[in-house]
């Protein structure tokens, strides 16, 4: 264990993934392991868009999941999947809390500035149907003009919903705090709701989107393997825990087929090493912050809920600006240098996340992907993974995977 050292790269001989190297934020110690194998299993992608209650931390899933993972393996040629698809979910305003479903589970139900239930408009299931059909109700209602949206629980009885509560807050450990502080009693008031910030993420709990791996866990470059929310179809506990399982027992059997493992390359671990510490040049005068906030954004407004291709194209546009200027964003100390790294990790995975937006003409999984230009799904042209690698000079490639699974 390798306590508070940033994994910057992951290391490549022949093609091969052998090891991986990073740095510590409290002493600054350029660190190079090696090994025999590498197993991905950084979780999915936040803070890559405008958050709503203004706190880009305030992230509904952790905010330390800022696509690491995804966007090394890039690097190290390793194929992504999925990385269109938008996740929102539905949290109280400006407070973003995991465990609001647990509520609707208990009874409770969507109203809009009307008291109007609305949720039977969406789908035929109504409050018991898929999750991301509860963001579009929510985003639709107040697109609309009936907003604001709030959830109410007062058909939940009392004794049920103190224990919601209580347990809701294993999931966040201020929600009972949240409650009491704005004097919310949910068995009398509806409890004003929003939508979350958007995150990169498989649309459902089969759908996941992240580093592209086989039925071995595998990707294609020998070596590295991924596992749970980083990695195309292991979104959710279930499938995090058996992948991260079957990841671990797959790259055992992989390293014992090894005569020895490979020899990091040199010349590599010297680019790494001046790419990471680059930044604490006091000449360069952008923030990571501000680099962040344009990140967000860019993306917020030219690749969210809904989607168009002049959007999508116009966003494609400043991304490329951004990265031109990007080496012009400097940190002061180590921790700046922890947060900048996140940053250009981020930078990556909105770059894929536009172009296979504007790749995948059809709308699929609701707000997920949703193409106002292409507003239907497109079994025909679009069942199956789009599909993204990296060229040699930094571009990206994108290709149409066909799959027999909707769900995919």
């Amino acid at each position: 264990v390798l306590d508070r050292v940033v994994t910057a790269d992951l290391l490549t001989n022949g093609g091969t993934v052998c090891g991986a190297a990073g740095f510590d934020i409290r002493t600054g110690d350029f660190h190079i392991i090696r090994a025999g194998a590498v197993i991905i299993s950084t979780g999915g992608t936040n803070r890559l868009y405008s958050n709503p209650s203004g706190m880009s931390f305030n992230t509904w899933m952790c905010p330390a999941d800022t696509g690491d993972g995804e966007a090394m393996s890039l690097r190290a040629g390793a194929e992504l999947a999925n990385i269109e698809f938008l996740r929102m979910t539905v949290v109280p305003r400006s407070f973003n809390a995991a465990g609001l479903n647990a509520l609707s589970g208990m009874g409770a139900v969507l109203i809009n500035a009307k008291g109007e239930a609305f949720m039977d408009r969406y789908h035929p299931l109504g409050m018991k149907g898929p999750r991301y059909k509860m963001v579009q109700g929510v985003l639709n209602e107040m697109r609309e003009g009936r907003g604001p949206v709030y959830m109410d629980c007062r058909g939940i009885a009392p004794e049920a919903q103190k224990h919601l509560i209580a347990t809701l807050s294993c999931d966040k450990d201020s929600f009972k705090d949240y409650f009491e502080q704005l004097g919310i009693d949910l068995t009398t008031t509806p409890m004003e709701v929003d939508t979350s910030e958007g995150m990169q993420g498989g649309p459902n709990e089969v759908c996941g989107s992240g580093v592209k791996i086989n039925k071995d866990c595998g990707t294609n470059v020998p070596g590295l393997y991924a596992g749970g929310n980083g990695a195309d179809q292991c979104r959710s506990l279930h499938m995090a825990v058996t992948s991260g399982i079957h990841a671990g027992r797959m790259a055992a059997h992989y390293c014992a087929s090894l005569a020895s493992a490979p020899e990091p390359d040199e010349a590599q671990i010297q680019r790494i090493h001046e790419r990471v510490y680059a930044p604490l040049d006091p000449e360069r005068s952008i923030g990571w912050k501000e680099f962040e906030m344009t990140l967000q954004r860019i993306l917020t407004e030219g690749a969210g809920p809904c989607r168009t291709e002049k959007k999508l194209l116009r966003a494609k546009e400043k991304l490329e600006q951004v990265q031109a200027a990007s080496g012009l964003v400097g940190a002061k100390d180590l921790h700046d240098l922890l947060r900048l790294h996140e940053v250009h990790n981020l930078l990556t995975i909105g770059r894929c996340t536009v172009d296979a937006a504007l790749y995948r003409q059809e709308s699929r999984f609701g707000n997920c992907h949703f193409r106002e230009d292409f507003p239907e799904q497109d079994d025909e042209r679009f069942l199956g993974q789009v599909v993204i690698s990296a060229e040699s000079d930094g571009r990206l490639k994108l290709e149409l995977r066909r799959t027999d699974n909707p769900y995919a």
